[in-house]
């Protein structure tokens, strides 16, 4: 498996508080999108990302990562940052999203909480893996509002789950077959609140040949749509 990613601060946010991680040595792919405070969004999605990668890492020494495993990372994950606000009033509060996927020959399991998302591209169809927990998300199922009005909604980043501020948090679990030429991409808000689903699948068509300028494409594309927000993405290629 090949994989790039690249993060930026975008033109509006003084300080890029999205992190991803890449750790091609057990298929670790991941974005976090931190929220709370001037710097301690980030504090909590360095964290999270650390967390979740390191306990995972260990495991995969000794055998092969299990579902419960993927879930059980994000949980401790959540119990550092959650510690971390309660010690120093500085990160009172302060929390991430995160997505994360192992990929295992033809499998990729994937983790998320949030609205930080995973998707697979396939023959020039891009789906959506994982679903974004937040308030326009529950409007879509109830059928109060579609797909695109959630898209561009004012209240499209309120999230119903994330890692830290609460003493608990419940991860979702997803699993996604994979076949030889399959593109993955991960990313945070600042893409996929500001670039329509069929225009993230023409860059990913066009592009995905070259994973370092698909994600550069993915992150000028954002900036062309008028991202307001830091501007993450993780692309891998089966």
């Amino acid at each position: 498996m090949e994989s790039r990613g690249k993060t930026w601060v975008g033109r509006v946010r003084s300080r890029n508080e999205d992190v991803f991680s890449i750790r091609p040595e057990f298929g670790f792919l991941a974005v976090a999108d931190g929220m709370g405070g001037t710097s301690a969004g980030h504090v909590a999605a360095r964290i999270a990302i650390d967390e979740v990668s390191s306990t995972l890492a260990n495991i995969s020494d000794s055998r092969t990562l299990q579902p419960d495993d993927l879930i059980e990372a994000v949980v401790h994950a959540n119990s550092m940052v959650f510690d971390r606000g309660q010690t120093y009033s500085d990160f009172a509060g302060m929390g991430t999203t995160i997505v994360y996927c192992i990929v295992d020959e033809l499998l990729a399991t994937f983790c998320h909480v949030g609205d930080s998302r995973g998707y697979l591209f396939r023959k020039k169809e891009l789906k959506q893996v994982t679903k974004d927990h937040s308030l326009v998300q529950e409007k879509v199922d109830r059928g109060e509002m579609t797909a695109e009005e959630a898209r561009v909604a004012p209240m499209r980043n309120l999230v119903t789950r994330s890692v830290g501020p609460q003493q608990t948090v419940l991860p979702e679990v997803t699993n996604a077959e994979l076949q030889p030429g399959d593109c993955l991409m991960l990313c945070s808000d600042g893409i996929s609140d500001f670039v329509p689903h069929p225009e993230i699948q023409e860059v990913m068509d066009a592009h995905s040949h070259n994973l370092r300028f698909l994600a550069s494409m993915l992150v000028e594309t954002a900036d062309k749509h008028g991202s307001t927000d830091n501007i993450t993405t993780v692309v891998a290629k089966i």
